[in-house]
């Protein structure tokens, strides 16, 4: 199972993974949990899932999940799924790792300075549905989950804030 988790605003690029569902159904059998407050009004978005004709693959809760729910969502989800269009970072790649969970993101701000490509997750261009397409599909077929999850284990440390004040501190990284 695929899992989009957090905030639904535009700039996280939920839409652009709802565009790439046709393509990663038309080669694979997976579930798409959405799992987040939505911002605004949600009628577009299910305007558009009713367009792509892919309900039967997602399943929506769309609430405000509290601290003590995010494990049931992560523990559940073979990969997450953060498509942001832009943003400077983001908490969701490191609530994905904090639970040993591969992310399949986008190339943009800061993220690719915490995903390891190949290691800990796949790197796509952002608003390209055919590349967020290509790179589940290859999640899947490769079957990247334990090995991904074996190199978030072994990236962690480098994450931990021990690591980061050695490094304001002057230390060695």
């Amino acid at each position: 199972m695929l899992l989009f988790f957090g905030l639904i605003r535009p700039y996280k690029g939920l839409e652009v993974l709802l565009r790439a569902m046709p393509e990663i159904l038309s080669k694979r059998a997976v579930k798409l949990l959405v799992a987040g407050e939505c911002y605004g009004d949600e009628k577009p978005l299910h305007a558009l899932i009713a367009e792509l004709g892919i309900g039967a693959a997602l399943k929506l809760d769309l609430k405000y999940v509290p601290n003590e729910a995010v494990a049931t969502y992560m523990v559940a989800a073979d990969a997450v799924v953060v498509p942001y269009l832009h943003a400077t970072q983001s908490g969701i790649v490191q609530v994905a790792y904090a639970f040993g969970k591969p992310v399949i993101t986008t190339r943009v701000g800061g993220i690719p300075e915490v995903v390891w490509e190949g290691e800990t997750g796949l790197l796509v261009p952002p608003s390209d549905p055919a590349a967020l397409a290509a790179a589940v599909e290859r999640f899947f077929a490769e079957e990247l989950a334990e090995p991904f999850a074996a190199g978030i284990a072994r990236r962690l440390p480098e994450l931990s804030w021990e690591h980061l004040a050695r490094v304001v501190a002057g230390g060695v990284p």
